[in-house]
């Protein structure tokens, strides 16, 4: 029986940034040692891609509220 893969998010020490597949946390931090990284930062994919939409929307909705608060601070002047 063949484990499930997981992909993760992985920033290494050297400044690379990729997403990595493997079964479990510490299968991931030995084959990225075995392959001569070390990572700083690891997350599941599916959730660093989440943090990233929130991230996105939380920026649009503060960009929309900036230029409705300027067009009001236009107009009220």
């Amino acid at each position: 029986m063949q484990a499930e893969l997981t992909e993760f998010y992985v920033v290494t020490k050297c400044g690379r940034t990729f997403s990595w597949s493997d079964t479990d946390y510490t299968s991931l931090i030995r084959s990225l040692h075995y392959a001569g990284y070390t990572p700083v930062f690891i997350q599941p994919l599916s959730e660093y891609e989440a943090e990233v939409m929130v991230r996105e929307e939380q920026e649009r909705l503060m960009d929309e509220f900036r230029r409705q608060f300027d067009e009001d601070v236009r107009k009220s002047a």
